[in-house]
């Protein structure tokens, strides 16, 4: 069973009032902020869409940043265009037949892959490579 906190369609959003002005609607100045609580639903299996936790987008970047991958990474704080650098990490969702046997107890969960582009600006040809992690 997994546990995950639920927010409804409105979570976190503002409840904007509308008022007509002849063809013309504007909006209220005096919008008020509200929230739903947050509900915790239970589900039998783990969310496999779920995007990539903190955690996991932290061992990713430490890893690719790693001598070892001969990457020649920059960090971005100091990257220029000239210079090899992360630009997205993000979930590759699971193939779906592999999903479906999860969801139907005959298998484990699939492995989690990210995407992962990289900015290879430090070659006499610069380009971008995406590469799955």
């Amino acid at each position: 069973m997994s546990e995950v906190p639920f927010s409804g369609p409105t979570q976190g959003r503002r409840r904007i009032a509308y008022k007509r002005a002849g063809n013309r609607a504007s909006i209220n100045s005096k919008a008020e902020e509200f929230t739903r609580p947050r509900r915790t639903v239970t589900a039998p299996k783990e969310n496999l869409w779920d995007t990539l936790s903190n955690n996991e987008v932290s061992q990713l970047i430490d890893w690719l940043y790693e001598p070892k991958q001969g990457l020649n990474l920059t960090h971005h704080d100091n990257a220029t265009h000239w210079d090899n650098f992360i630009g997205v990490t993000e979930l590759i969702p699971p193939n779906k037949t592999d999903a479906l046997a999860y969801l139907e107890d005959k298998r484990p969960a699939p492995a989690r892959y990210a995407r992962v582009v990289l900015f290879r600006g430090a070659s006499e040809d610069p380009y971008v490579h995406e590469i799955k992690v």
